[in-house]
């Protein structure tokens, strides 16, 4: 991406991919950064898993696609 520096949330892992995680009641809840988020620019497209669904560690859980203007 440009260089610019990604806001860190206190609670949130990241991923080199600009995903993150945070656990909740034992659940985790998962997202983009807003650095991510902001180069996406227009979300087109978003894929995930149905609630209580089980995933794989390491294992794609869902796809995001965007088209920038």
């Amino acid at each position: 991406m440009n260089g610019s520096k990604m806001e860190v949330r206190d609670g949130l892992w990241y991923t080199e991919e600009h995903e993150w995680a945070r656990v909740e009641d034992n659940i985790a809840v998962v997202g983009i950064s807003d650095y991510a988020q902001k180069e996406l620019r227009n979300v087109v497209f978003v894929e995930l898993p149905e609630v209580g669904e089980e995933l794989t560690f390491q294992k794609d859980l869902g796809y995001v696609e965007s088209t920038k203007l």
